[in-house]
């Protein structure tokens, strides 16, 4: 688990005004997240994504070979252009049942226009039957700002998985981000800060 990295000194933490920032879906694709099932709110200080169903299950009646479901969104973040911000950290929440034998698994990313991806793989062993919550960007020792003069949106990608392995074939093991739960989905955590003059989109 990552803890928060504290921002370069020459970016000095300001926030945008209150009901400056707006945000909504641009694209959505993947087997955990069909058209119309997801659900974005932000804050200013945080966005959360919530999901009508998202799960991934192995077990007696269903394949006994690893099993993966995805989801990417697009968010479309528009904001003052004179800021621009940062995700320091991230948090997933969701329920599993893993079975002794068994291991659930969960990627997270997320990415920038034009910048390369950052994000974490994080796996649960069985037996394991409990909400889980797993935080934390990846192993860098920073986190990085979104260029002033690129486009608002971002790209956050997850996956849910479970290798039923050596687990007893008659049981069944799942990963599950479903919104049974308000507090089910993943949050992101933002730092924002004004750009320079010369930088602005």
């Amino acid at each position: 688990m990552t803890a928060l990295t504290p921002a370069p000194a020459s970016a000095a933490q300001e926030d945008p005004p209150d009901g400056s920032v707006h945000l909504s879906v641009a694209a959505l694709s993947g087997s955990g997240c069909r058209p119309g099932s997801v659900a974005v709110t932000t804050d200013i200080k945080t966005i959360f994504v919530s999901y009508d169903k998202y799960l991934a299950v192995t077990g007696s009646r269903e394949p006994r070979t690893p099993v993966r479901a995805d989801c990417r969104v697009t968010l479309r973040i528009t904001y003052p252009p004179e800021f621009t911000y940062g995700i320091v950290s991230a948090g997933h929440r969701g329920a599993a049942s893993i079975e002794e034998g068994a291991t659930g698994s969960l990627k997270s990313r997320f990415l920038y226009p034009g910048q390369r991806a950052r994000g974490r793989d994080e796996k649960i062993p069985g037996p394991f039957h409990r909400p889980w919550n797993l935080s934390g960007i990846d192993d860098l020792p920073y986190f990085t700002m979104k260029p002033c003069d690129l486009p608002g949106d971002i790209v956050i990608t997850t996956e849910l998985g479970v290798d039923p392995g050596t687990s007893d074939k008659s049981t069944a093991s799942y990963m599950d981000f479903t919104r049974t739960s308000s507090d089910y989905g993943s949050s992101y955590f933002l730092y924002w800060t004004r750009c320079p003059e010369t930088g602005r989109r």
